[in-house]
């Protein structure tokens, strides 16, 4: 090929493609076919490698050795840089699992304004995963959708010149019509909260993203137990943020100003995750639960605050029932959370069909042991 950029630190597969078709002024139809040399190419705009041999055929193509292209797959993350807990072999791959299916932003991604207005449009691979809420370059939260059409990005429309605007179609019937924002215009807003920006120093060390941070408590508990997170991000009031970064208590206050349009996009129940403040709030929660010093009061007063918020939605002409949680779910979750959540009746505490009565709720079960054993022999994270 005639020209064959690098990848950036941390890009992603189609930011990288669309770098590449750029340089070269081509359609990302013509990359593949003519340049990259592969067989069946299904809708261009979203195609990414899929098999070792689609890897090669890049490699030899654009002389891009093989495990470089493979770190800007998604799937990186899971296969074997996640830093899963080394305590049993199906605790770790059951983690990845859950973390895979909950928390990756499968059709969108967020983005920093002024990181590709510096790089001139290169996408970060870690931005689609919806534990990226922050640039710890900038310290500003991270945008998610068009300011104009209200559009999540990085949806494999548009042509690959166009990274830095809105590819998004605003008339149905004529698809060349598009939006065309600059996406390098979003405003950006501060992160005010020294501990949100330590928390994503962390999470992209986790991910491999970054070097290993030299301040602030470690985000490990955090991998060990995403449901922690799960449940702050679901059970959320906005009486927990009072004094939260500004930024999301407003976000918590308002939980419905996007909800129409996150909806259509990820379907119903999803927009939480979607949205980068709701996920830094409930990231600081779950932090709190895990290393603050008032972490037991904390997790009661969630526990109550749930319960209240709960049986409040629930319509007077029915029961009010606690949630269920399978077991699957619940190793993944702190203890002493889960312990005040079923205590106070958030959570029901039925033993999952197949296990015995011991892998009951008690202070006593395996997860229980399982974080002792973590925090008397801490992992190098």
């Amino acid at each position: 090929m005639a020209l064959v950029p690098l990848p950036a630190p941390g890009e992603s597969f189609g930011s990288w493609m669309d770098a590449v078709a750029r340089d070269n002024l081509c359609p990302r139809s013509t990359l593949l076919v003519k340049y990259w040399r592969l067989r069946k190419v299904p809708y261009a705009a979203a195609w990414r490698p899929t098999s070792s041999t689609d890897l090669a055929q890049i490699s030899i193509a654009t002389g891009v050795a093989e495990h470089a292209l493979a770190s800007l797959l998604i799937e990186r993350y899971f296969d074997s840089g996640f830093p899963a807990p080394s305590l049993e072999e199906w605790w770790s791959d059951d983690l990845r699992e859950f973390m895979r299916q909950e928390f990756v932003l499968h059709n969108h991604s967020r983005w920093c304004p002024l990181c590709i207005g510096d790089n001139g449009g290169r996408w970060m691979l870690r931005w689609k995963m919806a534990w990226s809420y922050a640039c710890t370059t900038h310290k500003v939260f991270l945008a998610f959708r068009c300011l104009q059409c209200k559009s999540p990005q990085d949806s494999g429309i548009g042509l690959p010149t166009r990274r830095l605007v809105c590819p998004t179609p605003i008339d149905p019937k004529n698809v060349a019509r598009r939006c065309g924002h600059p996406l390098t215009d979003v405003p950006v807003i501060p992160v005010t909260d020294r501990r949100l920006i330590e928390l994503q120093a962390w999470i992209d060390h986790g991910l491999g993203d970054a070097p290993r941070p030299s301040n602030g408590p470690s985000a490990q508990p955090l991998f060990v137990f995403p449901v922690t997170v799960y449940l702050a991000l679901r059970l959320r009031t906005p009486e927990m943020f009072t004094d939260a970064d500004p930024a999301i208590a407003t976000a918590a206050a308002n939980p419905f100003d996007t909800a129409d349009e996150l909806t259509k996009f990820y379907g119903p129940g999803s927009g939480d995750a979607a949205h980068p403040l709701l996920m830094a709030g409930a990231i600081s929660l779950a932090d709190r639960f895990c290393r603050g010093k008032n972490r037991r009061e904390a997790t009661a007063l969630f526990a109550d605050l749930a319960y209240t918020e709960l049986v409040t939605r629930t319509p007077k002409w029915m029961a009010y029932e606690p949630l269920s949680m399978p077991w699957r779910m619940r190793r993944y979750a702190l203890p002493a959370l889960l312990k005040h959540l079923v205590d106070r009746r958030v959570v029901q505490d039925t033993p999952a069909y197949g296990f015995h009565h011991r892998d009951r709720l008690t202070p006593h079960s395996r997860a229980t042991e399982a974080i002792g054993e973590m925090l008397n022999n801490p992992l190098k994270f």
